[in-house]
């Protein structure tokens, strides 16, 4: 039910039977249609146990998208352990259960990279988180990882560039610059101004996992990790700040506040797709 997964969810149900799990933090979206035939629901919070467990370890699906979790950075550095318990609990639970014979995709998050001034790329980049949110997802990847081995799962890994499109759950840059653009005041207040991100729109992105999941680039016993992003050259907040602006047809006073501005952030989060784009050219 959250920004991706509606997306996720419309995309995959035009040809296959869907079930959703969600706690509901932010509501029953009004972009997914409950009546829709072929698609079930589970109000369920995946970092405790339940019936759903039960169905997984008893191969009720073919293939799981794990897409739950805290994402927002600002309330993972106030919440750590709600948000340990989110995106780290929630991952063990299926794992644990998982079979062999059913497809996993776990999305991580190019914010595991160490910060670079290049594209970070999978096989070569190192892995050093900044902030929580990203420590929780390295660890997340470290048991993908162990239980892969173990039990002999085929796990895929999708660390994401910035996603972008209607419907955030958490307005992020862009939902925050469009909510001040539409109050109608003369200027809008961002924090840092100079970081570089790619932005990739959630309805490709659910394209993307549609083919993966056709074409399941995975052996067993392994954990094949793809970034996920457009690979166009980054934007800097300022220059998409602009690049918005322009479309309302009057000048917009740009600020700086400083409540808005991260302590910690990096100059550039710029995820390589050459291995995807080799895949689905």
């Amino acid at each position: 039910m959250g920004f991706i997964g509606t997306a996720v969810v419309n995309f995959l149900s035009i040809n296959n039977h869907i079930t959703i799990a969600d706690r509901l933090d932010f509501g029953v979206s009004k972009l997914i249609d409950l009546k829709k035939d072929g698609i079930d629901f589970f109000e369920v919070d995946l970092a405790k146990n339940s019936k759903l467990f039960d169905d997984i370890k008893n191969g009720a699906f073919d293939a799981i998208i794990h897409l739950a979790a805290l994402t927002h950075i600002p309330y993972c550095e106030e919440y750590p352990d709600f948000a340990y318990s989110s995106n780290v609990l929630s991952t063990i639970n299926i794992l644990s259960r998982l079979p062999k014979k059913c497809k996993l995709i776990v999305f991580s998050t190019s914010s595991t990279y160490a910060p670079e001034d290049k594209m970070h790329d999978e096989d070569s980049s190192d892995l050093r988180p900044i902030d929580f949110y990203g420590i929780t997802k390295k660890h997340v990847e470290e048991l993908m990882n162990y239980y892969s081995e173990k039990k002999e799962l085929e796990i895929l890994g999708i660390r994401l560039a910035n996603a972008a499109g209607y419907g955030e759950t958490n307005p992020k840059l862009i939902g925050t610059i469009l909510q001040q653009l539409h109050s109608g005041q003369s200027h809008v207040e961002l924090g840092n101004l100079t970081p570089k991100r790619d932005f990739i729109n959630i309805n490709d992105i659910a394209w993307v996992l549609g083919r993966l999941l056709y074409e399941w680039p995975v052996n067993k016993s392994k954990v094949e990790y793809f970034n996920v992003a457009t690979g166009h050259a980054p934007i800097s907040v300022k220059d998409l700040f602009y690049k918005i602006s322009n479309h309302f047809g009057k000048d917009i006073e740009l600020r700086v506040e400083k409540s808005r501005i991260r302590k910690i952030d990096r100059e550039l989060l710029y995820p390589n797709p050459a291995k995807l784009f080799r895949l689905l050219p």
